[in-house]
């Protein structure tokens, strides 16, 4: 969601890790808001900008993040939150609890 945010967990990560980023977050930075003000408008800008490709790339990206067992989140953004409830209601009773969440917004663990 946040290209910085990922460049930055990508420096303090364990080397021998394997991060994916998805290509959206670097191919939707001309759409992304740059002012406090416009995050408060940025499902409108961004859908509005993109001609609708934003919204049909993020719900293409969620699908895919959902083939994933590992994941870090953060429950202070709303998509972190919605990933993560799918994560436990739907992907972890079909894979007898298969998956981990580290969420960096508390600095938890895996859980």
């Amino acid at each position: 969601e946040d290209p910085a945010a990922f460049k930055a967990f990508k420096m303090s990560c364990a080397p021998a890790w394997n991060l994916y980023c998805d290509y959206m977050v670097t191919e939707q930075v001309g759409i992304r808001p740059t002012s406090p003000n416009q995050r408060l408008n940025h499902a409108v800008m961004s859908a509005t900008k993109s001609k609708g490709l934003a919204g049909t790339q993020s719900l293409a990206s969620l699908v895919i993040a959902m083939e994933a067992n590992d994941f870090v989140l953060t429950t202070a953004s709303n998509w972190s939150r919605m990933m993560d409830e799918l994560r436990k209601n739907v992907i972890d009773p079909s894979c007898n609890n298969c998956t981990t969440m580290i969420d960096l917004a508390k600095n938890k663990s895996p859980h």
